[in-house]
């Protein structure tokens, strides 16, 4: 990327491999270009080559504060050609992007200091934009995070089983009173099967007792009749054995009648 400015604190990083480290609050650095510029030909920035101004910008961010939270921190400053010209020819505007910078490195991170930070400074001022990506491994702010995230896990699951806990619970009540009702159902199914089986059977008693009735009736009529047949067969038989009787009686008296008629007939001839 053009006109980039790595000012990490890695071994070996940084333009012309140079290292800043902080001390009490300060930054301590070698001497650098601007002071050697200013020592050897005492030039005013506008009157710098564009290049030698580049050196001259980098060497004055190198010298900024940079606050302890950002110890491991990899800084990459890009700054547009048109932004360095701007800033050569108005001093306000490189006040302005150099306090800009310094504000930024003397932030603050606390226990969450990024992996990378980005500052993009262009000839617009409304185009310069800051930006930080990721945490570092080893920060304290990502292990209490990663204790916040376990114990969130840990009492999202717990929930999660008391939830799950209370709902096999309901639903074995559930299920447990729908058996209940099941069975009270079932009994009373039962129950009204057996009343309606008697019924069914008093019914049909009820119907084998009028047709057994019926048929002792048709069956006593019968005999009635027979009897009553029989009765007047055998009286119609003593009444022909009485005429029977009576007619021989009368042809026995008649009999009788006609011998003594005979004999007194002959004791008349005799005589």
């Amino acid at each position: 990327m053009a006109g980039t400015i790595d000012t990490g604190y890695a071994a070996g990083t940084g333009y012309g491999n140079m290292q800043s480290a902080s001390v009490g609050g300060k930054e301590k650095t070698d001497s650098s270009f601007s002071d050697a510029m200013a020592e050897k030909f005492c030039l005013a920035p506008k009157d710098m080559s564009l290049t030698e101004y580049k050196l001259y910008i980098h060497d004055r961010i190198k010298g900024l504060y940079t606050h302890p939270s950002q110890k491991h921190v990899d800084w990459f400053i890009d700054i547009s050609d048109a932004a360095y010209r701007r800033m050569q020819n108005d001093p306000l505007y490189e006040q302005r992007v150099l306090e800009y910078i310094a504000q930024n490195k003397a932030t603050n991170f606390g226990g969450g200091p990024p992996k990378l930070a980005f500052i993009h400074i262009d000839e617009d001022w409304d185009k310069c934009r800051t930006y930080t990506l990721g945490l570092q491994d080893n920060c304290p702010a990502k292990r209490a995070a990663e204790r916040r995230r376990l114990a969130a896990e840990q009492a999202k699951r717990a929930r999660r089983k008391k939830l799950l806990k209370e709902y096999l619970k309901k639903r074995a009540l559930a299920k447990m009173l729908q058996d209940k009702y099941l069975k009270s159902q079932l009994t009373k199914r039962r129950l009204e099967q057996v009343r309606l089986t008697k019924e069914v059977f008093a019914r049909k008693d009820d119907a084998q007792f009028l047709k057994d009735k019926a048929l002792a009736k048709r069956q006593t009529t019968q005999t009635q009749k027979k009897q009553i047949v029989a009765r007047q067969q055998e009286q119609t038989q003593e009444i022909k054995a009485w005429n029977e009787r009576r007619q021989a009686v009368q042809a026995f008296n008649a009999y009788e009648a006609s011998l003594i008629m005979m004999s007194r007939y002959e004791e008349q001839l005799l005589s």
